[in-house]
């Protein structure tokens, strides 16, 4: 008996694997409906996966919803191994000669700005201002920005900032901290605003002083790829001391730079 039991067992077993092209038809590749059912007909997993390699041609996919379906079928890690060798095998020949299903139409759908801006996201922007002067009343002058922000949303992102002011006769340094705005205005393209608030450390006309400064930016930007966009804006900012006869200042620039992602 026992050996009765034994020979039904195997015949259980490697009859569903064998008659597979039969039940399928023989032409039809081996795709993910097959595979679930052997493994529901108590087909054992190394049957399984001999069947997936000796397949003429296969039709696997791997999206989330194939994941789960998988999960609730029990399919053994080792079998999603063996699917995913013989898929990534597969001769273009074949994927091509005879799909598992009837083509779909294909309507052409805008890229989602979503790959660009998403929670959790880092940003590292850098911009920057040369003023070149044309007559000797005026001297050289830059002005350069760096900002690292963590995105809480897909427009929205907070984190800290410094900004430098040169000149030939003072310096303006100022640290603190960034709310940025960046809704997408198109495919790659986005309007970015924000707020900088912090302290100032100013040098001019012989005084030096600590004290509060502000800066507001707005201006376009364009992704060149989803790790790199470049920047324009036009930034205001504004200094609050006390020296040379003055207790606040603002002054503008407008800015190009980069920033990078990951």
């Amino acid at each position: 008996m026992t050996i009765i039991r034994f020979c039904t067992a195997l015949f259980a077993s490697v009859v569903p694997v064998i008659m597979a092209p039969a039940v399928f038809g023989q032409d039809q590749p081996l795709d993910n409906k097959m595979i679930i059912e052997m493994a529901q007909k108590g087909v054992e997993p190394q049957l399984i996966i001999e069947a997936i390699r000796s397949a003429s041609q296969v039709s696997f996919k791997f999206t989330v919803d194939d994941y789960a379906e998988f999960s609730r079928a029990k399919i053994t890690p080792d079998i999603l191994r063996a699917m995913s060798e013989r898929q990534s095998r597969q001769p273009a020949s074949a994927a091509l000669a005879a799909p598992a299903t009837p083509p779909k139409t294909h309507v052409a759908q805008p890229k989602s700005n979503s790959e660009y801006l998403y929670p959790g996201r880092n940003e590292m922007a850098f911009s920057g201002a040369v003023t070149v002067p044309h007559g000797a009343t005026s001297a050289t002058s830059g002005v350069v920005q760096a900002a690292y922000l963590r995105y809480l949303t897909s427009w929205f992102s907070l984190g800290p900032a410094a900004s430098a002011w040169i000149g030939s006769n003072a310096h303006q340094l100022t640290f603190g901290g960034t709310a940025q705005f960046s809704p997408a205005m198109a495919d790659r393209v986005y309007l970015v605003t924000g707020v900088t608030i912090g302290g100032v450390n100013a040098r001019a006309f012989g005084f030096t002083d600590t004290r509060f400064a502000a800066t507001a930016y707005a201006g376009p930007r364009i992704f060149i790829n989803p790790h790199v966009a470049f920047d324009i804006r036009y930034s205001l900012f504004y200094t609050y001391y006390n020296g040379a006869g003055f207790v606040d200042s603002t002054s503008s620039a407008v800015l190009a730079g980069f920033s990078v992602f990951f």
